[in-house]
């Protein structure tokens, strides 16, 4: 279990690295609008917020972004039965277009990570666990709506974050990829 899980995050790793390359190099050319990810604000201030443009059918999937789960807001209080904390302002917004079967939201990290995110009609989901087998978090939206999608990648305890990655797939998630 462990080595599988070990490879899955190396390949994780290698993937986020790819998807952060336009942010390291601010002399680069813009690639188009479609998978992009950009810091809101200050870049070297807090590099745990992006914004994402995806559309149907994007290239690399799963898009995965590094994170830091972490808050001081019980995601109780925006969910009933919720677990874990949050931040107010979510790390991630995925401004979704095009038609899918679904959207799915997955996070990784060594610690134990929680997802809420708030769909483009205001309503919220959440995860803290996967599967019996995970304590990563998955969240899957069918049919999803064109619109704002607001990631707040957290952590199960107050206090201690969660450095991770944050996934957006429109692949099938079973419990064998977790």
């Amino acid at each position: 279990m462990f080595k599988k899980r070990a490879t899955v995050l190396a390949g994780v790793a290698l993937l986020a690295l790819l998807a952060a390359t336009p942010l390291l190099a601010a002399t680069q050319a813009r690639p188009p609008a479609q998978d992009v990810a950009t810091p809101q604000g200050d870049p070297a201030a807090d590099m745990t917020r992006a914004s994402v443009d995806l559309r149907a059918g994007f290239i690399l999937d799963p898009y995965v972004l590094p994170v830091i789960g972490a808050g001081d807001v019980a995601a109780a209080d925006v969910l009933e039965g919720c677990n874990g904390f949050v931040n107010a302002d979510p790390n991630v917004v995925v401004n979704w277009t095009g038609e899918a079967e679904r959207l799915a939201f997955f996070g990784y990290s060594d610690s134990d990570p929680v997802l809420v995110v708030q769909l483009p009609d205001g309503s919220f989901v959440c995860n803290d666990d996967a599967g019996l087998n995970t304590v990563d978090p998955l969240v899957v939206v069918e049919d999803p709506a064109e619109g704002a999608y607001q990631i707040h990648f957290g952590t199960a305890r107050e206090g201690e974050p969660a450095l991770g990655f944050l996934g957006v797939t429109s692949i099938a998630m079973d419990d064998a990829m977790l």
